[in-house]
């Protein structure tokens, strides 16, 4: 990261209301990297200086001071972890966590039996049949409350035990329908080329591809040491 960048990350998050945080800027030519010897102040030893064989002096270099707006976040962080940080590495976790959760707080999502597809608030990802299933069977899984797995493979026996009764739900006169589709009739495993990774994955891709709050949604997919959906049971709708 950019020194400068980190820096007014520090700034911004345990600055003081009564800090400045200002930007030295020098007139032309003086900015230029290209200026031979390079400048560094008016007073310097070195006098002349040349680019493109030009000359310019030292002296003659105007100097201002900006100040560097930033909004100091120092008493919210206070407020909302009640003692104060005992690192900035602990303060980014910490309030990457918490606009995590409020973030999360926002967001609905909407899948369907019958069809392919769901959709996050106003964002509607489109997937593959095996996709859908998965996210459909951790969609119900997280609405009716139920505890995470801590590995993916341990929830395989369920996850085809629910893909059967998904095509078995599925219309005989209906060949379009998603759960008819042949790629359903192959077991889901992990241990054949991580398959749910890959499932997984995809998923994440889609929602990421489209920003927003279907990103955040995308974080709350299954990750290492969680199977599940880490969204509410209030905020997950599974219709027919």
């Amino acid at each position: 990261m950019n020194g400068n960048l980190l820096l007014y990350a520090c700034m911004t998050m345990i600055g003081r209301e009564t800090d400045r945080l200002t930007h030295v800027l020098v007139s032309e030519p003086f900015d230029d990297p290209r200026l031979e010897p390079r400048f560094y102040f008016p007073d310097q030893p070195t006098k002349e200086l040349s680019i493109e064989k030009k000359t310019a002096f030292a002296s003659e270099a105007r100097i201002d001071l900006a100040n560097v707006p930033f909004v100091p976040l120092r008493n919210l962080f206070q407020k909302q972890l009640v003692k104060k940080p005992d690192s900035f590495t602990h303060l980014i976790e910490s309030c990457s966590n918490d606009m995590r959760r409020m973030a999360t707080e926002s967001l609905k999502l909407a899948i369907r039996r019958s069809r392919t597809a769901f959709q996050v608030n106003h964002f509607v990802i489109r997937t593959s049949p095996r996709e859908h299933l998965l996210l459909l069977f951790l969609a119900e899984h997280a609405r009716e409350g139920k505890s995470p797995w801590a590995q993916y493979i341990d929830a395989e026996d369920e996850l085809n035990s629910y893909r059967q009764r998904m095509i078995r739900t599925a219309p005989h006169d209906s060949l379009s329908d998603w759960r008819n589709h042949d790629s359903l009739r192959e077991e889901i495993s992990e241990s054949k080329a991580d398959q749910i990774t890959k499932l997984v994955s995809n998923l994440r891709g889609k929602c990421d591809s489209k920003g927003g709050e279907a990103a955040i949604f995308a974080t709350l997919l299954p990750e290492k040491g969680r199977f599940s959906l880490d969204l509410p049971q209030k905020q997950i709708s599974v219709l027919d």
